[in-house]
């Protein structure tokens, strides 16, 4: 046991000095004025930490080597102080990824909480096994593998629900109309659906994008194909409650929406800066306004703060979440990674939103805050219904 925590130790170590050589530990340097010899001092530090462990502890023979490494990896990055950064190892690495990809295993169903606590269907995903079993939008999950659930226990619904392809999954779905469906399904790869597009009445378009995944962009060209934009007298964007994701992703829809010029400007660690600039092949020039709220973050407040700037966009809603930052994924080995705040991004008027979020121009929220906005009927959605009025009035 005490070799294994050493050899660790030295791994640790010496990955630490490689870095020191290259560009990692310059940031390290600039930063905090550290160097080799202080890695190296501390190593020596936790090895007498670890002697004296194995010494003296009483209870030594409990001690989980490889717990107690993951938890000083945990440790040293959550010492940063810095929210958006974060070591990730073992299934939260493959849920990280999954989330990252828009990917993963499982029956095809987008759940959340509605206001008297079951856990409900927002959306079934084309093709999915919950589309082919009849799964819709209201549906309520209230039993897996024969156990009551409720809203509390949304995210072990979730991990219960993920699984191996080929395995099966047993629901039973209460209907809006009140009827209960024993179901089982088939877990298979699942695609995720981050945009979803229609058309309102008075020729308006609408489109949710829900998180920017790798795909999203793909999926977004894709879908936008379904609205004839000559014919809208408008467009609302609605990125309510999307907390981020990628930056190529949201950069390649920026271009769509916007006329030539900058979609945004990031700045590094070590002072380079790269302007993302967008043609005007697809500019879009009909009235937009974009749904914001607390949950909008990262990447959607860069999308929307951009369709203000770039194209009068009105923002309708509540004040955004406030994440000016971009974040990159270091591989660390086959089963750890940690994500870093890399870079600020400012906004094609200048402006960094970091902590501070963006205002709406028109600061509405929706009357019953205890149901999802993905829920509830179209005409008592306030702030969708706002937006509707805010395009006609520009008519």
């Amino acid at each position: 046991m005490k070799s294994n925590i050493w050899k660790k130790i030295i791994y640790f170590v010496l990955a630490i000095l490689i870095g020191f050589i290259g560009y990692f530990a310059g940031i390290l340097n600039e930063r905090s004025g550290m160097n080799a010899g202080s890695y190296v001092d501390e190593a020596l530090k936790i090895k007498k930490l670890n002697d004296i462990i194995e010494e003296h502890y009483y209870f030594r023979d409990s001690i989980d080597s490889d717990a107690a490494f993951e938890r000083a990896m945990e440790g040293y990055v959550y010492q940063l102080n810095d929210p958006f950064s974060s070591y990730i190892s073992g299934d939260n690495l493959t849920s990280f990824t999954e989330e990252v990809e828009g990917n993963y295993v499982g029956i095809g169903v987008e759940i959340t909480v509605d206001e008297n606590g079951f856990i409900t269907v927002i959306n079934s995903f084309d093709g999915s096994a919950a589309q082919k079993a009849g799964i819709q939008t209201g549906d309520k999950i209230i039993k897996v593998y024969g156990e009551t659930v409720s809203g509390d226990q949304l995210d072990e619904v979730v991990d219960k629900i993920r699984g191996l392809p080929g395995e099966t999954v047993e629901l039973e779905v209460l209907t809006p109309l009140g009827e209960v469906r024993p179901l089982t399904l088939t877990r298979s790869a699942v695609s995720v659906e981050t945009v979803k597009v229609k058309q309102l009445k008075d020729h308006i378009g609408y489109v949710r994008i829900s998180s920017f995944d790798v795909a999203t962009d793909t999926e977004f060209k894709n879908k936008m194909k379904e609205l004839d934009l000559n014919s809208l007298k408008g467009l609302i964007v609605d990125l309510r409650s999307n907390s981020g994701g990628t930056l190529d992703s949201v950069v390649s829809i920026a271009d769509y929406f916007m006329p030539k010029g900058t979609i945004v400007s990031i700045k590094y660690t070590d002072g380079s800066e790269i302007k993302e600039t967008s043609d005007d092949e697809h500019a879009v020039s009909i009235p937009i306004c974009v749904l914001i709220n607390e949950g909008t973050a990262s990447a959607a407040e860069l999308l929307a703060g951009g369709l203000r700037d770039n194209n009068n966009a009105k923002l309708v809603g509540k004040n955004s979440f406030g994440k000016g930052v971009v974040g990159q994924t270091f591989t660390i080995d086959s089963d750890s990674a940690v994500l870093l705040t890399v870079a600020e991004y400012f906004l094609p008027n200048g402006d960094n939103i970091h902590k501070i979020g963006l205002a709406p121009d028109i600061e509405i929220d929706v009357e019953n805050r205890n149901i999802s906005v993905f829920l509830m009927p179209e005409e008592q959605d306030t702030q969708l219904q706002k937006a509707i009025e805010v395009i006609k009035n520009d008519e």
